[in-house]
Formats: structure tokens, sequence, C-alpha cells
């Protein structure tokens, strides 16, 4: 928690969560967030939104059959409502139900570069969001082959709600790092900047 006029520690949090690393530095006047509390969030979504837990919403809606209605958290309908929009405003370039065309992509034998023809149609048969529909809370797919696959926008949505976390406890100044997204609040305490590292691969 921050107090106007006293001084603010800096404090670190680092961890793993959706199959990658996160970094969370914030500056206040005791350890107002713990790893705990941010493991505890972390979890909640991944259970969720993440492809890596077997019996996670998203992978129960992957193998519900076509007609099936499946009940969604607040978490899911929130990015599944943006991803929609995002679909629509991108004419269908951001496609969260992109999944049968990941596997197919993923599970390519070493050194074939492309899928067969007739594979790859068989995918784009399940792909589209007109094939799933959210009313309310209710998820349903038109089709069994549906799959999605929100690891696209996830992550960031993932950093936002760690950020409203973080100020709901008082901290105003912060880095979040998850799987490359960022979230910053600054500058730091004594006024200068946050700065962000960036890693060249070249």
């Amino acid at each position: 928690m921050e107090a106007s006029g006293q001084e603010l520690d800096r404090y670190s949090i680092l961890g793993r969560a959706q199959g990658t690393g996160y970094t969370i530095l914030y500056y206040a006047t005791d350890s107002a967030v713990r790893r705990q509390a941010i493991d505890s969030v972390l979890s909640v979504i991944d259970q969720s939104m993440s492809l890596y837990r077997p019996h996670s919403l998203i992978n129960r809606i992957n193998t519900a059959t076509a007609g099936t209605a499946v009940m969604v958290d607040g978490h899911f309908r929130n990015v599944f409502v943006r991803s929609r929009q995002i679909y629509r405003d991108s004419k269908g370039r951001f496609d969260i139900t992109v999944g049968p065309l990941v596997a197919l992509w993923r599970d390519l034998p070493d050194g074939v570069p492309y899928p067969e023809v007739d594979e790859l149609n068989r995918a784009l048969h399940c792909v589209g969001m007109k094939k799933v529909r959210l009313k309310g809370s209710r998820l349903v797919k038109r089709d069994d082959c549906v799959r999605l696959d929100m690891n696209g926008i996830a992550q960031g949505y993932t950093v936002d709600v760690l950020a409203r976390f973080l100020e709901s406890r008082g901290v105003r100044h912060y880095v979040i790092e998850l799987g490359g997204e960022l979230r910053v609040k600054g500058p730091k305490p004594d006024g200068t900047p946050m700065r962000i590292g960036i890693e060249r691969l070249s």
C-alpha cells in the first residue's frame, strides 16, 4: 500500500503461468502483493482459458459436441466478446476458432513444411466465428470439430487483470510482463522513467 510522503520500496515477483514466465515489479511501502495472491489470480484465469490444463473450461468446450451448451465464466466471456469484436474489425484476420489450423501445423512431421490440401480444407471447415455462439453465459458450438485457441489474446488480458489487481491493493508504480505482454504504470517514485529491456535475438 502506498501512502503520501512515505518512501516506497521495490518488490519483485517471479513465477510461471500459461506455459510461460511472468515478472512483476512494483513499488510500495510494504509487500502489498505477494506471489501467492498473484498465483491465485493466474490460476483462476488458467482454469478458464489455458490449453495447457486438461480440465480447463476451454478444453471442455473444445471436446464438447455440437449443440451442447457450456456455461462460461466471467474471464472467458470477457475475452470471447472482445475476440469477436476484433474478428469483425479485422475482417476475420484474428480468429480464436483457429485451433484446428494450429494443431495441423503443430503436428506436421519433421521436414514437411506444409499440410496436404485436403487436410487443410478439412481444418478450414472447422474454422470461423459463425461456428460458435455465445448467448448470455452459454456457449454452443455448431460443429463438433470447432476448437478455440485464445493464446493470441489471453496473455494480454491477463496482464490487464493483474494491473487492476495491483491497483486494487493501492499500488501505483509497477511493471508487469507475462509471455512478452507488458503493462507499465509509472514513473518510478523518484520521478525517473520505468525501463524495459528488449532482448535482441540477432
